[in-house]
């Protein structure tokens, strides 16, 4: 996953409930790790745009993030 922004600045904001900012954050980060094919960028993308939509209780969300 390409930092845009440091690790523990995502976490934290996911640990303070802004996941909207979080969710924004892995999507940037997702859509750069696809434009330089980074499989295990966009893997650790996926994961943790699964995780946001799980805390969100969007579980059907979720469940498409992690396959």
């Amino acid at each position: 996953m390409i930092q845009l922004v440091g690790n523990d600045d995502v976490l934290l904001a996911q640990d303070r409930g802004e996941l909207s900012q979080a969710l924004e954050w892995y999507q940037k980060s997702l859509q750069i790790d696809e434009e330089l094919s980074n499989r295990a960028g966009m893997a650790s993308a996926y994961h943790q745009l699964g995780t946001i939509a799980q805390d969100r209780g969007e579980l059907s969300q979720a469940l498409e993030w992690y396959q």
